[in-house]
Formats: structure tokens, C-alpha cells, sequence
């Protein structure tokens, strides 16, 4: 009986060190993510998505057979000349989720270090969640006002050389 048990405690500790291992793998990706996202915002000519709203019928598939409707629900518009600040707002609108992300791989691998060495239930566990918890939220709802900002900017950017921009 004692073998099983010492088995099944031996698989235990290789599951949840998997697990403590992916959430690692995860943070390392989300921040590479923002890296190459900020590269990428910080060249010369940046590539912004702006939802449309009565964005039109799609012209190729108006006469196709069993379609009933389509419309276009984003444009993808490649801007020369971006200010710097609309670039921050974008940097930041992937990079809170981001971060967030890397918030709950902390807890995740924490949470999995703790069941391996048998305490799970720490006093500094409820206040890792309760803060992955915070990030979660501020990333969703900051990202998303960051990047409303930053297309506003951009917008007036465009309208500076075509006031047309705005119809």
C-alpha cells in the first residue's frame, strides 16, 4: 500500500510541476508578446484596427448562393506618421492584458510550488489571487480605454491632413 502511495505522490509532483511549468511558459510568451508588439508599433508605419460600424455589404459575397448577409466589422488602416502618444496608448492596450496574463501565470505557479512542497493554502495565497484578480480586471477595462484613446488621436492625426477623415 505504501508503494502506491508513493507512486501516486511521485505522479502528483510531475503533474503539478507541469503545471507550475506551463504557467511559466505562458508569462514568458505574453511578455515576449509585448516586446514584439512595441517593436512593431515603433517602426515607421504602424497598422491600426478600427471597428466600423454599417461597414456595407461585402461586395464578393453579395450575389453568392445560401449567403443571407455580410458586412465588413473592421478595418485595418496602416498610418504613416503616428504620434508618439497614440503609439503608447496602443503599446498599453496589449500590453495590461498582457501583463494580466503574467499576473495569473505568478499565482498559477505559485499555487502549483505550494501543492508540490504540500502548503497550499498559505496566507500569501489568498492576497496573490485577490491582486491576479485586480490585474484581470485593469487589463480588460484599461487596455480597451487605452486603445479607444489611442485611435482617437490617430483619428485626429488623419483629420489634421483630411478633415473628410471624420465622415
Amino acid at each position: 500500500m505504501r508503494h502506491g502511495r508513493a507512486g501516486s505522490r511521485l505522479g502528483e509532483g510531475f503533474v503539478l510541476g507541469l503545471i507550475a511549468t506551463g504557467a511559466v511558459s505562458v508569462a514568458i510568451a505574453a511578455v515576449v508578446a509585448i516586446v514584439l508588439r512595441g517593436v512593431d508599433l515603433f517602426g515607421d508605419a504602424v497598422a491600426v484596427t478600427f471597428p466600423l460600424h454599417d461597414g456595407g455589404i461585402v461586395g464578393a459575397l453579395k450575389d453568392a448562393p445560401d449567403v443571407l448577409s455580410s458586412s465588413y466589422s473592421a478595418a485595418i488602416v496602416t498610418i504613416d506618421g503616428l504620434p508618439a502618444e497614440a503609439r503608447w496608448l496602443f503599446l498599453l492596450e496589449g500590453a495590461l492584458p498582457a501583463l494580466a496574463t503574467v499576473g495569473v501565470c505568478a499565482v498559477a505557479w505559485r499555487l502549483g510550488v505550494s501543492l508540490i512542497w504540500s502548503r497550499p493554502f498559505r496566507r500569501s495565497m489568498s492576497v496573490a489571487i485577490g491582486i491576479a484578480a485586480c490585474l484581470v480586471v485593469a487589463g480588460g477595462v484599461l487596455g480597451q480605454l487605452a486603445g479607444a484613446f489611442g485611435r482617437a488621436i490617430a483619428v485626429g492625426h488623419l483629420a489634421e491632413a483630411d478633415p473628410r477623415v471624420h465622415d
